[in-house]
Order: structure tokens, then C-alpha cells, then sequence
């Protein structure tokens, strides 16, 4: 019964939208790269860079099609090492558990 109920209110207000026409309406601007240098302290970095990295991946999988181009290719896979560098690190993992670490 509560699905139900669920159902019905979802398609009062949702409103669905076609891939194509998503596509036809959406035009996103090709995805840049930009080295932007900061002072950060080693494990501030370390986790500027699997934040980035995060972002990067989730980017190219999103424009993903059949083929990922070059220059899509090259910047993943610096942020694949950049996540592999952090998951590695057993501080690092351990102070992304504190609340209390400023970074």
C-alpha cells in the first residue's frame, strides 16, 4: 500500500526526461585541464588529489562513450595513480576516519 501511495505522489511530480532530448537540450563544454599549484602540506595534497581524482573519474565515466579520447584518457589515468597513491597511504586512510583533521 505505501508503494503504491509512493508511486503515485513520484508521478505527480516528477517529470522524466528522454536521454535524446536531455542531450539535445544539455550542452556541456568539453572537459579542461588546469594546473593550479598551491602550498599545501603533504597529506593536504595527498587528499586535494584523490578529491580531484574523484571528480576526474566520475567526469569521464559520465562522457564516456564508446571510446574515451586521448586527452580524457591520459587525465584519468593520472587520477587513477593519484587515487592509488592515497589508498596506499595506511596515514592517510587513517586521518580521512577523524572529523577533526582540517583537510
Amino acid at each position: 500500500m505505501a508503494m503504491h501511495v509512493l508511486r503515485q505522489v513520484m508521478q505527480m511530480v516528477m517529470v522524466r526526461h528522454r536521454v535524446e532530448d536531455v542531450e539535445q537540450d544539455v550542452c556541456l563544454p568539453p572537459m579542461k585541464h588546469e594546473v593550479v599549484y598551491m602550498d599545501l602540506s603533504e597529506y593536504a595534497l595527498q587528499s586535494y588529489n584523490a578529491l580531484q581524482a574523484g571528480i576526474v573519474i566520475n567526469a569521464v565515466d559520465s562522457e564516456r562513450r564508446d571510446q574515451v579520447p586521448k586527452e580524457d584518457f591520459e587525465l584519468l589515468q593520472s587520477a587513477l595513480a593519484h587515487a592509488a597513491a592515497a589508498a596506499s597511504d595506511k596515514l592517510w586512510r587513517a586521518m580521512q576516519r577523524h572529523e577533526d583533521v582540517p583537510f
